[in-house]
Formats: structure tokens, sequence, C-alpha cells
């Protein structure tokens, strides 16, 4: 607790203050610009059988979360450029505007996820070998530390491509992916800040700022906007690369602030998004349907159906994802093979208990 104080006295704590306050600015006067925009050329998504919205909405609300963003890091990097690694960043604004421009056509007009996914091939390539981005170690789990260099490859690989569609799977009610998006940037901005590692820093809170700003017009009724894939993409590939410079950066001796057992902290914070994407996948091969075929059966989806307002649902879920990243911390002393067990073991019983009693629920009240 001493070093948190310590901390909070310096002028880190401004700083980083001020970036959140400048980023924040930027999205949220963009975000009127965009749904005026919207509602004169008429770019709205249509409401759909399983769609948990009434009244057609503006999709391009990613366009405001990237902007601010970018200007944010572009601006804070060009004041402050000797603090930062420049080519780290400028290698993330180029594997993000791969993935933005592909997005906003995806939002306009639809593309095949064949393009996506060779989009998001491209991004990581991009981080991956040009700023050597990539999973090196498990840390012990499996008793697996180093990796070999190939199959750290094609480990990063996988999670890229993993996480950034299993986050852009939970963005179906207001407030829901950008509060999950909140949770996991506030607590990699608490360890950067902690450790001074200023350029992931600089990252985590250019999107603290925007999310905020989404969130406001995101759960309004009257001006509301949805991330649509444009934000889904760009949030879930930041939260990848941050993962993996968490595990690098932890692995480094004698920081400030170190915590045991890292892979756990991320799993923890992905849990909800992984959870629900295996679980609606495993819900889909029983019923015979291919597991990519959309439908209702995200938890996010039982709380509406339920009679669960979108805030309610929202708070409910981020409480139970803070939950699980609580029990990471109490936990992080313990063998790593067991604290993965244990909060995997929590997380299925926190989210698949609440499913199974508002299933019942549902049941109950349809008979």
């Amino acid at each position: 607790m001493e070093i948190i104080i310590s901390y909070l006295k310096e002028y880190y704590f401004l700083g980083a203050f001020c970036i959140v306050l400048f980023s924040f600015l930027m999205s949220y006067k963009l975000f009127p610009v965009i749904i005026n925009l919207s509602n004169v050329k008429n770019l709205h998504q249509e409401p759909e059988e399983r769609s948990s919205h009434q009244h057609k909405t503006p999709t391009l609300g990613g366009i405001g979360i990237f902007f601010g963003f970018t200007l944010s890091i572009a601006i804070t990097g060009s004041i402050l450029s000797k603090h930062f690694q420049s080519s780290a960043l400028l290698d993330l604004i180029a594997a993000l505007l791969i993935l933005f421009f592909i997005g906003v056509k995806d939002d306009l007009i639809n593309i095949s996820p064949l393009k996506k996914l060779i989009a998001q091939l491209m991004a990581a390539s991009i981080v991956l070998f040009l700023s050597d981005v990539h999973v090196v170690t498990f840390d012990g789990f499996l008793g697996i530390y180093e990796l070999p260099y190939i199959i750290s490859i094609l480990f990063t690989y996988f999670a890229f491509i993993l996480v950034i569609n299993a986050y852009n799977l939970i963005d179906g009610i207001d407030g829901l992916a950008a509060s999950i998006a909140l949770i996991i940037f506030v607590f990699f901005g608490f360890y950067f800040l902690i450790n001074k590692q200023i350029t992931q820093l600089l990252i985590s809170l250019s999107l603290i700022g925007p999310l905020i700003a989404f969130l406001k017009y995101n759960v309004s009724s009257k001006r509301k906007i949805f991330m649509g894939d444009t934000g889904s993409m760009v949030i879930g590939f930041i939260i990848v690369y941050q993962s993996i410079n968490f595990l690098t950066i932890n692995q480094t001796a004698n920081l400030p602030f170190q915590l045991s057992n890292g892979p756990v902290f991320i799993i923890a914070l992905l849990s909800f998004p992984l959870l629900d994407t295996l679980r609606v996948f495993i819900l889909r091969v029983k019923k015979g349907n291919s597991p990519f075929k959309a439908d209702r059966n995200h938890l996010h989806h039982c709380f509406i159906d339920y009679g669960f307002s979108h805030i309610n649902s929202t708070l409910i879920i981020a409480t139970l994802s803070f939950i699980v990243l609580l029990s990471a911390f109490l936990l992080q002393k313990t063998n790593i093979n067991l604290e993965m067990f244990i909060i995997a073991f929590i997380a299925s019983g926190v989210y698949l208990f609440i499913t199974t009693k508002i299933k019942k629920g549902i049941s109950k009240k349809n008979s």
C-alpha cells in the first residue's frame, strides 16, 4: 500500500489523469458528429430477430473510439517522445488501421468472415514480427515455461484470433463490451503505472477515455450508438496486445509491483468472453448447428429474455467479472496450476450458475 500512495503523490498520477481526460474529450466531441452523420446518411443497424434492440441505431461508434485513442497516442507521444517507444506505437497504429478500415467496411456493407480473418492475421503479423510481441512463456502452467519460437508464433496468432472474435461476440447489449474492456484496461493501466512502463501505460489510458465517452452514448435512450465491428476488433486486438506485453514485463526482475502467476490474471480478465463463447459454441453443436451460426444463447441474452434491463444485465456481468479478477489477486501465491483450476472453477461457477438460474426462471415464466 505504501508504494501505491507514494506513486499517487508523484506527477505520474496527474499525467495519467490528463491523458484519460484528453482522450475522453476527443471521443466525446466526435460521437455526436458520427450520430448526426449516420442519421443523415441512414447508416443504421436494423433490428433483427435475435437483436436485443427495437430501433435502428448507428453502428459506427468504433470510429469515435479509434480516433480518440489514436489522437491521444499521436499528440502525447509527440510531446513526450523521448519517454515512449515510438516504433512500437507506430507498429500498433499500423496494425489497428487495417482492422479499422475492414471494420468500417463491415459495419457499412458487411464482408465475409474470411476477409475479416485475413485482416486480423495481417494486423497480428505487424506487431508480431515488427515489434516482436509474442507469448514467450506459460510461466510454469502445465509445467511449460519458455515456448519454442514456432510454437510461440502460432499460439500468439491463435490468441489474437480467439480473443478478438470472443470479444466481438459479447457486444450484444448496451454497455457490456465497453464495461468489460474498462475493467481490463484499468487493471493494465494501474499495473503499468506502478511499474513505470510508460509506453504501455499510454496505450491503456488512451483507450480508457474513449470507452467512458462511448458508454455515455451507448446507454443513451435518445442518442444511442453501437461500437460495431470497427470498435470490437480494435479493442479486442489491443486487449491481446497489452496482455502479451503484461506477461513479458511481469517476467522482469525487481519490478516495483510484480504479480505471481501472470497467465492466471489474463484468464481471469478474459473469463467472461472466453467462457461465454465456449458455452454458446457447445450449445450450437449439441443442437446440430454450426458453432458460428448466430443465435440468442449468450448469457446477456438470457438476462434480457428474463426481463432484466440492459444496464442491470451489464452491471451484474461486470460485477461477476470483477469478482473473478479479485479471486486471482487473492490466490496469486498459490501454485499456478492449482490457481488456474480454481479460477476456471470460480468463473464457470458464477457465470454458468447464474445462467442456469435464469433459464429456470424463464421456463417457469413461460409455463
